[in-house]
């Protein structure tokens, strides 16, 4: 697909590379740039799950700990109870 940002003048090279920037191509399939840009993705992903994970381990030992220590202070009310009788 031919542009008008390119002359006669220029060389193949450059001309082949204004195009293939024109049509969003930065290089080929398998080329340094692709593979950065999925390892910034995973990476980016992993750090993600990795957040989620450690929000739902606090909240779930937060949990945990609430409902031993409601565990604990009914197991105390109980215990109050039956010394009073």
């Amino acid at each position: 697909m031919p542009t008008f940002l390119t002359t006669s003048k220029m060389s193949p090279e450059l001309v082949e590379r204004i195009e293939a920037s024109v049509r969003g191509r930065k290089r080929k399939a398998g080329g340094k740039l692709v593979a950065q840009r999925i390892v910034k993705s995973m990476v980016r992903i992993g750090l993600v799950f990795a957040l989620a994970v450690a929000t739902a381990s606090v909240t779930a030992a937060e949990r945990r700990a609430r409902q031993a220590s409601e565990l604990s202070q009914r197991d105390l009310e109980s215990a109050l109870r039956c010394s009073r009788r």
